[in-house]
């Protein structure tokens, strides 16, 4: 009897994992995947697990939530603490939006914040 050498793949999560890659790269480059080497499936799961978030659920049943969005605040937070040199791969947008924001006086951490969301967005 042959066996057959076959290998089921989610088109879903291929088709995901292809669209957010491709974006995150348009945007922010490729510096923040050796950043967060794990960043696609950190966002799948806070894609997964957002409506805690919007519904406000407590900490102690969200815990997924939190420790994907925290994980991404702090990978954009490290993002914003490299010098520019390090991101120039970044679409001509992120650093013009960095700037405006730092000129009112916004820090690495809520820039790391605001860039999460619009990542979400």
């Amino acid at each position: 009897m042959k066996r057959s050498r076959s290998m089921k793949i989610s088109l879903f999560d291929l088709t995901s994992h292809i669209f957010i890659r491709s974006l995150t790269e348009c945007y922010w480059g490729k510096k923040i995947f050796d950043l967060e080497p794990d960043l696609l499936n950190t966002f799948t799961t806070w894609e997964e697990t957002n409506w805690k978030y919007v519904y406000q659920l407590p900490r102690f049943l969200s815990r997924d939530m939190y420790t994907a969005r925290d994980s991404l605040v702090d990978a954009f937070t490290r993002y914003f603490g490299l010098p520019e040199k390090e991101r120039k791969d970044a679409n001509w947008f992120i650093p013009r939006a960095e700037k405006e924001m730092r000129d009112v006086g916004i820090e690495d951490h809520d820039l790391g914040r605001a860039h999460m969301l619009q990542h979400w967005a």
